[in-house]
This record gives C-alpha cells, sequence and structure tokens, in this order.
C-alpha cells in the first residue's frame, strides 16, 4: 500500500466520524421536522376531534333538560342540536386519520358507540332512560373521544408545542366538567327541589373545572389566565348562577334562576372555553409549522455545510497526502541513488525542521556512513584476497606434488590462522599416505617373491603329476595284461589288501608334510589381508583428501571471482582422490581374489599330498609284492586282479590329482601377475624423506627412476 493512501486512510475515520456525527444531526432534525409536522396535522385532527366532543356535550345538556322537564324544556333545542351534531359526525372519522392509526382500538370502539347513538336518541325520546343513564352515556362517548386525542397527542409530543398541547388537554377536561355541570344544573333546575345528589355532583364538577383551567394556566406558564377568563361577559353572567346553585342546599333561594337561563349561561361559558380551546390547537399548529420549518432550513443549511466540510476535508487530506508523499518521494529516490552505489547526489530537506528534516539528515547520516564502510570493505578485501591466494598457492603447489606422485613435499611457513589447519592437514595427509605407501610397496615386494616361488612349485608338481599319471597308465596297462595269464595270482591279493592298509597308515603320517604346506599358505593368506589393510588406508586417505577438496570448495565460492582458479585446484585434487579411491578398490578387489585362489590351493595341495604320498608306499609295496608275485605268478591269479582294480582307481585319482595341481599352477601365475601391478602401481610414488616447499623438484628423471626402484 503506497503512503498516500496510507495518509488518506489516517485521514479517512476523521472524515467518516464528522460525517457520521453530522449524518445524525442531520437524521435528527429530519425526525424532528417529521414529528413537528406531526403535530400541526394532530392540532388540525384535534380541533375536528374538539368540535365533535363539543357537540356531544351540548347535545348531553340538552338532552339532560329535556329529560328532566319531562320534555317541557329544550325540546326544539335539542332537535336542533342533534343536526348539528350529525352534521360534525358525517366526516369525522375521514377527518382523523392519524388519530385512529394512534388509537385504533379506542376510535373502534367511538365507532360502535356512535353506531348506537340513533338508539339513544330514540330512547331520550320516549323517556326510557334517566337523566343519569343518559348522562353517562354521553359522557362515556365523550371520554372515549378525549381519550383517543390523549393517545394521539402522547405519540406526537414535541418540546416546542408541549405546553400547548397539554394546556389543550387541560381545557377539554375543564370543558368536560363544565359541560357536565350544565347538565347536573339543568336536570336539577327542572325539577321542583333541586336533589341532593345532583347538587353534590354539579359542586364536585365545577371544582373540577377550577382545577383544569388552573393546571392549564400553569403549564402556559400564564397566572392571569383565570383572571382573564372570568373577566369574559361569559363567566361574569355564570358566576352569580353557580353562587346561586351553590347555596340552595343551605337555605338559599332561586329566584328568577331557571333551568334554561342556567343552560343559556353554562352554554356561553363553554363556548368561551371552546374558543380557548380552538386557540390553544391553532397556535399548536401554527407553532408546529413554523417549528418544522426551521426544522428544514436547520436540515438544508446543514447537510450544505457538512457537504462542505467533507469536501474541505476530503480537499485538506490530499494536499497533505501529497505535501508528505512528494517529499519522500524525493527522499527516497535520493536513498535509491545511494543504494545503486551513486554518492554524489545531494539530500534534500536537510535543514527542514519536523520528522522530514529528521529524516534527510538520518540519509545524509546514511551517505557518510556508507562511504566510509565501502573504503573499509574494499581494504577488508584486499587482505582476505592476499590470504586466500596463499592458501590457493600452497593447495596448487601441493596438488601438482601428488598428481606427480609425489609424497615427499612438505609446508613449513605457516598460513594465516583461520587457513593455518589447512597446511597442517596436507602435511599429515601426505606423511601418512607415504607411510602407507612405503608399507604396501614392501608387502607387494613380499607377496612378489612368494607368489614366484609358489608358481615355481605348483609348476614342478604339475610335471611331476603329470608324469606319474603316465607311469600308472602304463602300470595298469601291463597288470591288466598280466591278469588273463596269472589267474593263479588272486591269492596274493589279500597281502596287497593289507599292503594297502599300511599305505593307509603311512599316508596319515604324511599328513604333516601337507600340514606345512597348508601353513605357508596361510601365511600368503596373512599377507593378502595386511594388503588389505593398506587399502583400507589407502582409501581413507582418498576420503580425507576429497574432503579436503570440497573445503577447498566452499572456500572458493565463498571467495567470489578470486576463488575461480581454486575451484579447478579444488576440483583437481577430488578428481585424483577419486582415482586414488578407485585404484585401491582394484587393489583390494584382486587381493580378495588372490586370497580366494590361495585358498583353494590350500586345500588342494592337502589332497595332493595325501594322494602323492599314498601312491608312492603303494607302488613301492606293489613293486615289493609284485617282484615276490612274479616267482609264482600262476599262483596268484586273483591277487592280480584286485591289483588290477586297485590300479584303476589310482589312476583316476592320479587324474583327478592333475586337474588339481594345473589349477593351482594357473592359480599362483595370477597371484604373481596381480603382485606385478600392485608392485607397478606403488612404484609410482615418491616415497623418498620429505622435504620443504622450497626444495628443488624432482625431474621426470628422478620420478622414473624411482618408480623403476
Amino acid at each position: 500500500m503506497s503512503l498516500r493512501l496510507m495518509l488518506l486512510g489516517a485521514l479517512g475515520p476523521l472524515l467518516a466520524l464528522v460525517l457520521y456525527f453530522s449524518g445524525q444531526e442531520l437524521l435528527r432534525l429530519k425526525r424532528n421536522a417529521e414529528a413537528l409536522e406531526q403535530v400541526a396535522r394532530i392540532a388540525t385532527e384535534a380541533e375536528v376531534l374538539s368540535d365533535l366532543v363539543h357537540e356531544l356535550q351540548k347535545e348531553r345538556g340538552y338532552s339532560a333538560g329535556f329529560t328532566s322537564s319531562r320534555g317541557k324544556n329544550f325540546a326544539a333545542e335539542l332537535m336542533a342540536q342533534r343536526q348539528a351534531t350529525d352534521a360534525v359526525l358525517s366526516g369525522f372519522f375521514e377527518a382523523v386519520p392519524e388519530t385512529e392509526h394512534a388509537a385504533t382500538a379506542t376510535i373502534a370502539t367511538a365507532r360502535e358507540k356512535l353506531a348506537d347513538l340513533p338508539e339513544l336518541r330514540g330512547g331520550i325520546d320516549r323517556f326510557a332512560l334517566t337523566v343519569p343513564e343518559l348522562a353517562a352515556t354521553y359522557t362515556g362517548l365523550v371520554n372515549l373521544l378525549l381519550t383517543a386525542g390523549r393517545e394521539m397527542r402522547d405519540i406526537a409530543r414535541s418540546p416546542a408545542t408541549g405546553a400547548l398541547m397539554e394546556a389543550h388537554e387541560e381545557i377539554g377536561l375543564a370543558k368536560e366538567s363544565a359541560g357536565l355541570a350544565r347538565a347536573m344544573g339543568a336536570t336539577g333546575l327542572g325539577t321542583d327541589v333541586f336533589p341532593p345528589q345532583v347538587h353534590r355532583r354539579f359542586m364536585d364538577l365545577t371544582a373540577r373545572e377550577t382545577a383544569f383551567l388552573a393546571r392549564a394556566a400553569e403549564v402556559l406558564h400564564r397566572p392571569a389566565l383565570l383572571d382573564e377568563l372570568h373577566g369574559t361577559p361569559a363567566a361574569q353572567a355564570l358566576v352569580p348562577m353557580v353562587e346561586t346553585i351553590s347555596s340552595l342546599p343551605y337555605g338559599g333561594a332561586r329566584g328568577a334562576l331557571t333551568a334554561p337561563a342556567w343552560f343559556a349561561a353554562s352554554t356561553a361559558w363553554i363556548d368561551a372555553l371552546r374558543e380557548l380551546e380552538t386557540r390553544l390547537s391553532r397556535q399548536t399548529s401554527a407553532l408546529a409549522l413554523t417549528t418544522a420549518q426551521k426544522a428544514r432550513s436547520s436540515l438544508l443549511i446543514t447537510g450544505a455545510l457538512t457537504l462542505l466540510a467533507a469536501l474541505a476535508m476530503t480537499g485538506l487530506a490530499v494536499l497533505i497526502a501529497e505535501f508528505v508523499t512528494r517529499r519522500l518521494g524525493r527522499l527516497t529516490s535520493v536513498m535509491m541513488e545511494f543504494v545503486e552505489g551513486r554518492f554524489e547526489a545531494w539530500v534534500p530537506y536537510i535543514q527542514s525542521r519536523g520528522e522530514i528534516g529528521q529524516m534527510a539528515q538520518s540519509i545524509y547520516r546514511f551517505k557518510q556512513l556508507s562511504r566510509a564502510a565501502i573504503e573499509k570493505r574494499a581494504q577488508d578485501e584486499a587482505q582476505l584476497n592476499a590470504r586466500h591466494q596463499q592458501v590457493v598457492d600452497l593447495v596448487t603447489e601441493g596438488l601438482n606434488a601428488l598428481a606427480r606422485a609425489d609424497l615427499t613435499l612438505r609446508f613449513d611457513t605457516p598460513l594465516a590462522e583461520e587457513y593455518d589447519a589447512i597446511r597442517n592437514d596436507f602435511n599429515t595427509a601426505s606423511a601418512r599416505l607415504a607411510e602407507v605407501m612405503r608399507a604396501v610397496a614392501g608387502t607387494v615386494g613380499e607377496i612378489e617373491e612368494r607368489s614366484r616361488g609358489l608358481r615355481g612349485s605348483a609348476v614342478d608338481l604339475a610335471e611331476r603329476t603329470t608324469t606319474q599319471v603316465e607311469t600308472i597308465s602304463r602300470t595298469a596297462e601291463t597288470v591288466s595284461g598280466l591278469t588273463g595269464s596269472l589267474a593263479e595270482t588272486n591269492g596274493a591279493l589279500k597281502d596287497v589288501k593289507d599292503l594297502a592298509d599300511e599305505a593307509k597308515g603311512r599316508a596319515d603320517r604324511s599328513g604333516e608334510v601337507v600340514r606345512n604346506a597348508v601353513a605357508a599358505m596361510d601365511r600368503i593368506a596373512a599377507s593378502s589381508g595386511r594388503i588389505a589393510q593398506i587399502t583400507a588406508v589407502i582409501e581413507d586417505i582418498s576420503f580425507q583428501t576429497n574432503l579436503l577438496a570440497l573445503n577447498a570448495g566452499v572456500e572458493a565460492a565463498r571467495a567470489g571471482q578470486a576463488g575461480k582458479g581454486f575451484a579447478v585446484v579444488a576440483m583437481e585434487v577430488q578428481g585424483l582422490a577419486s582415482r586414488s579411491a578407485n585404484a585401491a578398490l582394484e587393489i583390494k578387489e584382486l587381493i580378495e581374489e588372490s586370497a580366494r585362489e590361495v585358498s583353494g590351493g590350500v586345500n588342494l595341495v592337502g589332497e595332493t599330498g595325501e594322494a602323492l604320498q599314498a601312491i608312492l608306499e603303494q607302488i613301492l609295496r606293489v613293486d615289493a609284492v609284485l617282484s615276490n608275485i612274479s616267482a609264482t605268478a600262476e599262483a596268484q591269479n586273483r591277487e592280480l586282479q584286485g591289483v588290477d582294480s586297485a590300479m584303476m582307481r589310482m589312476r583316476d585319482l592320479t587324474s583327478q590329482n592333475t586337474e588339481v595341481a594345473d589349477a593351482s599352477r594357473d592359480a599362483s601365475t595370477e597371484l604373481a601377475e596381480g603382485a606385478q601391478r600392485l608392485s607397478a602401481l606403488v612404484s609410482e610414488f615418491d616415497l623418498r624423506a620429505p622435504r620443504g616447499a622450497d626444495s628443488p623438484k624432482p625431474g621426470e628423471a628422478s620420478m622414473a627412476q624411482g618408480r623403476a626402484a
């Protein structure tokens, strides 16, 4: 994410917060305006509601006077009032949608009650209802309408119009009390004697009316409201009548006060209250409309100011972001030049204050430190290259000597501390390899000498065995020919059998000679084992040399371009170590093969010795027996037949011994050839006394003489 977006993102929450609170204020103003407009509509509906209540109150009064006088009073007035009530009622429900929405249940009940109004009027006309009954019905209907108006005003109260609406409600309650008092007065005055219970009800309603008016004056903060109302002509005409009615239970006289006169005065007073109620309703509506208009204006002004503030903050945020990012961009470009190694660029804003100036000063300091570090690195690289060159020269010279099979080279001049282990390891490996090769050379000489002797013995044995086979064959043929003519010599064969048993015993005694031959072959096998150990040492040296080459390759890789030549030398050392390991492996295989052949030769020599010894003894005894048998050939025919069979078996055994002797001769020859090859390989190494790195290197002729030796 770019710095510009980060700065804008940092200022974004502040702008969002401003927009949020501005939106909340706009929403509040909008709701306030809508509430005030609703108050204005409710005030208008309250006036319609009050008109119906007022007409019902008057109808209630006329009905009470009509009923109490049994039709003598207010007959015409009641009919006219009923028409006035019906005129107001005809469009009432269509004119109060807000009221019906706010007080659905109350308006529904009032609708049912108003639907029963014709039935109520019929009962009044028939004098089927008493004054309390009809008054209670009318009062219940009026109370339903007043309750609906109160519920309607409760959902749309506003601080601006709350006092007017409450005062309007109190005036309506006072007017209801005045209407009930009018009915009670007309009822009492319509009879000969003012009933006590009607009088008590009249006094209670008058007191309630006064209390409601006082509450309205208090809500409106107009203490003089009662005085203003009492100063009206209607109040001045009504007050003496109220005092006259109030004194009736205490001995007062009616005088000229009649029910029509009281009703007319009460109606005038109620009209005055109605006028005040209407005036308050209109004031409420006008104030609500005025306040709503102001709220709408405030809404527009606040919205415009909010939009301007948002635009201004957005512009300021963009300017700040551009101001900061451009300066940081210039500093960043300077830093990129420093990173690329160009330290000639000038660092801007270095004299500025604040974070930008501090950043510029830090960049300038970085520039100075980078220059010093580059110079220091160049010096360190020069020293390191010199040390590396010493190591490369040492390894190069040492590997050249190894390539020439020269194991006499030693390095005495110490290298740097961290590289001197290479010199020590090379000297140690070279000395160890020379020691091993000298031991191998001595062992190879012994093997070669013994293999030559073994080969000569095997050849001699093979020749003698061949001669013996031929002699035994001729003897067998002779004995076979004599068998046919000397049948009488069969008796002598028992002596031949006894002699054969004796020859077996002598063959056991001749095993000592064969065991000595086997011991000689075991010593040859032991020498082969020593050669195998020496070969293992050569393999270990090859592994150490390979590891040394690997370490040299790692150091060459660390040296980078300067270590390329060192890496080539390390590869050559590794190749030489691999060839040494292969040669050691070949020697090991040849020695193992020679060991197997020697082991086989031991067995064959043992068997050959036994067979030859037995044959030798048997031939001697057979010769003696044949000398004796020659005198009595005809008597020993049966014995000669047994001798013939024995000679045939001896011929077969001798043939087998011939094959074994030939195999032993071949194995001895191969062992001698392997020893010669191993000797030729060892002779390639220069095993003279060690010399220093500064000693003159031997020439090609010297190397040839060393290999020949």
